[in-house]
């Protein structure tokens, strides 16, 4: 999903035609500097219509089991209106648990990138889940993005956003 610290290894496969019922299997590596959720596209034909396809993500884990980035979403409906308050949340889970780390929080909007929050998590239980949140108010139409990065000190261990449509 973040292909910052990830690379595959060698040139990929092609395939020039299946039958039906046939299977195929791709062994594929991939070189990971950080725990990251990874996924696998399919492009091409069949019966003469252009196929493409996304697998599900699947995450990676690299390096210490520092807690992870779990998801991120903005609690709302998909459309709102401008100068409405919106709330965005960060999932943190713990592995082991132990460790703080800081989480920032950025909005993309149609007009500009800006900071809109920062927090350092508390300390977490090993599979201990919490919550964090900012509260936004965009002020013009269009796709807001809100990203939120993890960070263990300078490293980052986890990325992700979540999307908003605000009209008049």
């Amino acid at each position: 999903m973040n292909p910052f610290f990830l690379s595959i290894l060698g040139s990929g496969t092609f395939v020039s035609k299946l039958n039906e019922n046939e299977t195929r299997t791709l062994p594929f590596q991939i070189n990971a500097e950080a725990t990251e959720r990874i996924y696998v596209t399919v492009s091409g034909e069949r019966n003469g219509v252009y196929l493409y396809w996304d697998s599900p993500p699947i995450l990676i884990s690299v390096g210490d089991e520092v807690p992870r980035l779990k998801r991120v979403f903005i609690l709302t409906h998909p459309y709102i209106a401008k100068g409405t308050t919106i709330e965005a949340e960060a999932v943190i889970q713990a592995i082991r648990g132990g460790k703080e780390l800081d989480l920032t929080f950025w909005l993309d909007s149609p007009s500009s990138y800006e900071f809109i929050g920062e927090t350092t998590t508390k300390k977490l239980e090993p599979s201990e889940e919490i919550r964090y949140s900012v509260e936004i108010s965009p002020k013009e139409d269009g796709v807001h993005e809100v990203f939120v990065y993890l960070f263990d000190g300078t490293r980052l261990v986890g990325k992700d956003s979540d999307a908003i449509w605000v009209n008049k």
